[in-house]
């Protein structure tokens, strides 16, 4: 069962790490990821009832065969709007980016494991789109020519680049289980864009996902061909979606009946 789990969970990231960084440093990461998920296992077993953050994960766990006595659930976390008129200035201006030119984010730590080798093969494929690419969160190892990444910034300084973005991008390699990224871009209405891992495809639509492989030359057609105004388009539908079913009130109401069923 813990292999299955460690298959369902963790392919893709391996096979990456290993072109990257050889096999010797795959297996070392390879058996920390296992011997974790032999501790939520371990804890799994143990309790009353298990509560998941996305319905991705509780289907790894089940597909597993885990847990095998313990009640399961969702319990999503919330996610709070960012209106864009909240917040009239931006980086736009400041870092040269024209009013038909997209910006295009990555907000996230440049790993393997969160996509940074597709956002650079995207950037490759992108070059005849009128697009611009930024990139915040801590500096890669090797910075790409063609990005420009600012470092870290502030949860609260999030909300202007947000209001800058047209698109974010949000194309883990790895399960992961719900990327906060990709919720807080959807609620400011940023166009976001993911592959079909984890807990992505819950939040948002088909449309705007990929497998793995396409997801540099799909990203890069729709670079070429939507205008920003398609691209807010697509992005305000998406902020629709996400704030009614992450938005603060229905995530308390869930919470609350959770907590009726425990404890009545």
């Amino acid at each position: 069962g813990q292999r299955k789990l460690w298959r369902t969970c963790l392919p893709d990231f391996a096979r990456q790490y290993e072109s990257e960084h050889g096999l010797a440093r795959r297996r070392l990461t390879s058996a920390y990821w296992y011997a974790r998920l032999g501790l939520d296992r371990a804890l799994a077993e143990r309790a009353a009832r298990v509560l998941f953050v996305s319905a991705a994960l509780q289907a790894a766990h089940a597909s597993a065969g885990f847990p095998k006595r313990a009640a399961t659930g969702v319990l999503y976390s919330p996610v709070e709007v960012v209106r864009r008129d909240e917040y009239p200035s931006d980086h736009r201006t400041a870092l040269g980016v024209g009013d038909a030119t997209a910006l295009v984010l990555f907000a996230d730590r440049p790993s393997i494991g969160k996509g940074w080798p597709l956002v650079e093969r995207t950037v490759a494929a992108s070059q005849q789109a009128d697009a611009r690419f930024f990139h915040v969160g801590a500096l890669p190892a090797r910075p790409h020519p063609l990005v420009t990444s600012v470092g870290m910034v502030p949860h609260e300084g999030m909300a202007a680049w947000y209001r800058s973005a047209d698109v974010v991008l949000v194309p883990s390699l790895q399960q992961n289980p719900l990327p906060r990224s990709a919720l807080e871009a959807a609620a400011a209405g940023c166009m976001v864009l993911g592959t079909q891992v984890g807990g992505i495809p819950e939040i948002i639509d088909d449309i705007c996902l990929f497998s793995a492989a396409h997801f540099p030359d799909r990203v890069a057609q729709l670079l070429r061909r939507l205008p920003r105004g398609a691209m807010r388009s697509v992005g305000q539908w998406q902020q629709a979606v996400v704030l009614e079913k992450f938005g603060i009130a229905r995530v308390l109401a869930d919470t609350e009946n959770l907590y009726r069923e425990v404890v009545g």
